[in-house]
């Protein structure tokens, strides 16, 4: 069964140009989005930002930002996804403009409260790191032993606001959506 899914989830990484990682949990048939993330969220980062979650194993669009997707494109099939609030069906992948290309090939999810940046997953695509300060105080990615993508802080959550140029993939067009 594992060389059927790798097989397989190769096949949907090449088709819709997303990690095979995440295509893998695509092909399991359920992903964790966050179980990190309630309606505070929201309420702290409003409209300008992505919370960055270590909690989350795919990207995810939500409501607040769903007016600014771009390339949308469909799974081909719905797949089911643990949220926070519970199981919920996608079916269409689309791209979040700025932040340097890090919100590309999310996931579009309508009744989610917020836009999510995995950060183990930002990690593996991009081999980098991630840190929180000591107490809590602030978080960046950081390669070699350097920081290229400095966090902001809005209670309690890590976020990186849209119109940020991230340094975590240079070879990016940081368009930015706003």
């Amino acid at each position: 069964f594992e060389a059927y899914l790798i097989k397989r989830a190769s096949g949907v990484s090449a088709i819709l140009g997303i990690s095979l990682e995440t295509a893998v949990s695509l092909c399991l048939g359920a992903v964790q989005v966050s179980n990190s993330v309630g309606a505070k969220a929201m309420l702290v980062s409003g409209e300008q930002s992505v919370i960055v979650d270590t909690g989350a194993t795919v990207r995810v669009i939500g409501e607040p930002h769903m007016h600014l997707v771009r390339n949308v494109r469909d799974l081909g099939r719905s797949v089911k996804v643990n949220t926070a609030d519970g199981q919920v069906e996608v079916s269409r992948l689309g791209d979040l403009p700025g932040l340097g290309g890090l919100m590309v090939g999310c996931l579009l999810i309508p009744t989610s409260k917020a836009s999510l940046l995995p950060v183990v997953t930002v990690c593996e695509e991009k081999d980098c790191s991630f840190q929180i300060d000591q107490g809590g105080k602030g978080a960046s990615f950081n390669r070699n032993g350097l920081e290229i993508q400095k966090l902001e802080k809005e209670g309690g959550l890590y976020v990186l606001p849209l119109d940020s140029n991230s340094l975590v993939d240079q070879g990016v067009d940081p368009e930015s959506a706003l």
